[in-house]
């Protein structure tokens, strides 16, 4: 693991190296996702077949930001 200096996205303060940010979602957004045909592959007794991905709605990230230990646990 790779430790680096950072400035947090809350109280913009520059936290010391060897501390790791912690990734806070900010923003979220629905979105639908489609059904695809063959679209994961595997095997059944050894012959290559491909299962649909029945698609559905559900999140995804719009925004994260990088908090200290301190302004990540106040959320």
């Amino acid at each position: 693991m790779t430790y680096f200096m950072f400035i947090c996205n809350k109280c913009n303060k520059s936290v010391g190296p060897r501390i790791s940010p912690i990734n806070v979602v900010v923003e979220k957004k629905m979105i639908n996702h489609k059904h695809r045909s063959n679209a994961n592959p595997c095997r059944v007794d050894g012959v290559r077949d491909a299962t649909d991905d029945p698609g559905g709605m559900g999140y995804q990230i719009v925004r994260e930001a990088k908090y200290c230990s301190r302004c990540a646990s106040v959320d």
